[in-house]
């Protein structure tokens, strides 16, 4: 195990932002009741695209009050992150993923984080680089959303390195285990998950 000298990330900080946005917000109607009549099916991806804009917006419009320098998004939607938060004072830019996950999914589940390469690359391009994902639990009612909290946590100490042989993807639980390492170890590991799985090309 390498020398552990990078900076860590105040995740606390950023569950407040988050976690006071979606206590703000509540819920939210998202489309005429006669144009579904039966309701929102119980499928988080069906509106994940639109919790990563509604809670990148809101952190961008009460940035001041979160005391946050910047909100930024991506240059292109291929990336491995939604925004980029950088707090007032701080040299910590912290790329956020967002992901919506319904209230009654188990957290002992695996779900995909991202390619695994891309990962790979991502990090490599800047091994000091902190990439978070905010797991936002969510309800579906009827026509509507309900925000109800938040899981975060840095990619590189989860627990639980899964390489999904079928799509590539590095998996996870979000269950709270963690495992604190530096960003190099963790490449190396997802590395060898690669390489255990006889896939030697880049996806």
């Amino acid at each position: 195990m390498s020398e552990f000298t990078q900076k860590q990330p105040d995740l606390k900080r950023i569950k407040t932002c988050i976690d006071t946005t979606i206590h703000e917000i509540g819920s939210f109607s998202l489309i005429e009741p006669r144009v579904i009549p039966e309701g929102l099916k119980l499928i988080a991806r069906s509106v994940s695209w639109l919790i990563e804009q509604v809670m990148v917006q809101n952190l961008r419009s009460n940035k001041i009050k979160y005391g946050l320098e910047v909100v930024k998004d991506p240059p292109h939607n291929l990336t491995q992150y939604d925004c980029i938060l950088k707090f007032i004072g701080d040299d910590i830019n912290y790329y956020v993923n967002f992901k919506a996950s319904l209230v009654q999914t188990d957290d002992s589940g695996r779900f995909d984080i991202s390619k695994a390469q891309r990962l790979i690359e991502f990090y490599e391009e800047d091994l000091s680089r902190q990439l978070l994902i905010a797991v936002i639990k969510i309800e579906l009612v009827n026509n509507g959303i309900r925000l109800v909290d938040s899981k975060i946590f840095n990619v590189a100490w989860v627990g639980d390195i899964y390489y999904n042989r079928a799509n590539h993807n590095l998996q996870t639980r979000s269950d709270g285990e963690v495992v604190i390492r530096s960003n190099g170890d963790f490449v190396k590991i997802l590395k060898d998950k690669i390489k255990d799985a006889g896939h030697t090309s880049h996806y």
